[in-house]
């Protein structure tokens, strides 16, 4: 998966609304549903993406025919613009989800005008978005566990991050194993942090069936009593990972 643009941070309800520079009219792009764009040579498109601060959005693009420029600009120049060029010709075949990303998280509310314009300007283009709210609960069970679960879940698209707390007590040995259940592009990982936010230990997988390990949190066991927070997500940098994953813990001697 290309990452065009991180910015880290953490929102609730994004607004995608648009329109052609060439006539009137708005629309909104529904948050998870699938939108097609069509733009005739000559003509662009200009969208309008409303951030509300700390939570994370993404919006994945796939030009189907042609190629085609996405320009992010945003309006109180709290931040600077960035952009990429989609191809159909080297996305053939290529699931939507796992193309291009542009992943959107501030600390702040951020107004976004988004250009898209055929390449060159005077032919035409077809072009695939989605509009994904970044969720950190999991799916399918509650966030809490105990020392000793062991736990499931899935990570899709590849932006999914799930997080689950688990409260500890000073001095225990705990050891979190996280093992990948999909042949997916890229990896899951682990990240455990003290109540504090400070990390702790990492698990990252090499493949599918493979198995990625913590080692003792800490290195000597957890640092002080309270929650702790086991975060599961794709390893930055990488290939967006789609598909599920468990992980366990065990308490040491």
């Amino acid at each position: 998966m290309k990452h065009f643009r991180i910015v880290l941070g953490m929102a609730v309800g994004a607004l995608l609304a648009c329109e052609s520079t060439t006539g009137p009219g708005t629309s909104q792009l529904p948050l998870g549903d699938t939108v097609v764009v069509s733009i005739a040579g000559g003509d662009s498109m200009i969208y309008h993406l409303a951030i509300p601060a700390h939570q994370a959005y993404a919006v994945y693009a796939k030009a189907l025919s042609g190629a085609a420029q996405i320009y992010f600009q945003e309006r109180n120049n709290q931040l600077p613009g960035f952009a990429a060029t989609l191809f159909a010709n080297t996305q053939q075949g290529q699931p939507l989800l796992a193309g291009n990303l542009f992943l959107l998280a501030y600390a702040f509310a951020a107004d976004f005008d988004v250009h898209v314009t055929p390449v060159p300007a005077n032919s035409s283009t077809q072009l695939q978005l989605f509009l994904y709210r970044v969720d950190s609960l999991p799916e399918g069970r509650a966030a809490a566990f105990a020392i000793g679960d062991t736990v499931s879940g899935s990570i899709d698209p590849g932006t999914d991050v799930d997080v689950f707390t688990v409260s500890g007590t000073a001095g225990q040995q705990v050891t979190a194993v996280l093992q990948q259940q999909a042949t997916a592009p890229g990896v899951p990982q682990l990240s455990v942090t003290d109540p504090s936010g400070t990390m702790r230990g990492v698990a990252i997988t090499s493949g599918i069936n493979t198995t990625g390990s913590t080692g003792v949190i800490a290195g000597t066991g957890l640092p002080v009593t309270g929650v702790y927070t086991f975060t599961v997500s794709q390893v930055s940098g990488q290939s967006g990972y789609r598909g599920a994953y468990r992980f366990w813990t065990t308490l040491g001697p």
